[in-house]
């Protein structure tokens, strides 16, 4: 019986474990892959289609590529197997999607403070900004819109852990900033939308 093969996804990071090229022949068996990253950071094989599905009804987004919204709620270690529609995948930590959805979420939300005008057909002043910022996307405020959303039960954290505040947080930017890449071209419009429909831009100073 042949090993199956490992498919290496480089836009996303990940590998997959039951890959089916010919082309492509493992160089060690999957077995022991499977094995030598749950050794080494001591985290079992975990199903998530129905956390993958929770993040996009959640989100009223639907990814085309599944791989980068596991990565944006892989928080149990570096590197994770995860089984996506049959398949298993070591999918890393969502740490870079953090990164990502953090600097989009300050785009989008900035465009809109920019366009915003009061009665008067005014605009807000610079520092209306900063108190808006802290508002929306401090860690505590994204920690307690996540847990309002039941984001929470979406996050794969480490064996015995609980979701704390910040890892809601950091977990709601990644979840956002894998969003802007599957979006591609549409990154900043989706993003928007996202923003919209989980409450962002009910904010008194958003408010057209």
């Amino acid at each position: 019986m042949r090993c199956s093969n490992w498919l290496v996804l480089t836009r996303f990071t990940a590998f997959k474990v039951t890959a089916t090229s010919p082309k492509l022949r493992c160089a060690f068996p999957c077995a022991h892959f499977q094995t030598t990253v749950q050794r080494k950071y001591n985290t079992p094989t975990i199903n998530i289609d129905r956390k993958i599905a929770g993040v996009e009804k959640a989100f009223d987004y639907y990814f085309k590529n599944k791989i980068i919204c596991a990565e944006s709620v892989q928080m149990a270690a570096p590197e994770a197997l995860l089984i996506i529609k049959g398949h298993e995948y070591s999918i890393v930590h969502n740490r870079r999607l953090e990164l990502v959805g953090d600097k989009i979420m300050d785009l989008v939300l900035s465009q809109r403070w920019y366009q915003v005008r009061n009665r008067n057909g005014q605009t807000s002043p610079v520092k209306t900004w900063n108190d808006i910022h802290k508002s929306l996307v401090s860690n505590e405020a994204l920690a307690v819109r996540g847990f309002r959303l039941g984001l929470d039960t979406y996050i794969v954290p480490a064996s015995g852990v609980h979701v704390t505040k910040n890892m809601m947080a950091d977990a709601f930017e990644a979840m956002v900033g894998a969003v802007s890449l599957d979006a591609g071209e549409d990154a900043i419009e989706a993003v928007r939308d996202v923003l919209e429909r989980t409450g962002f831009f009910n904010h008194p100073m958003l408010v057209r």
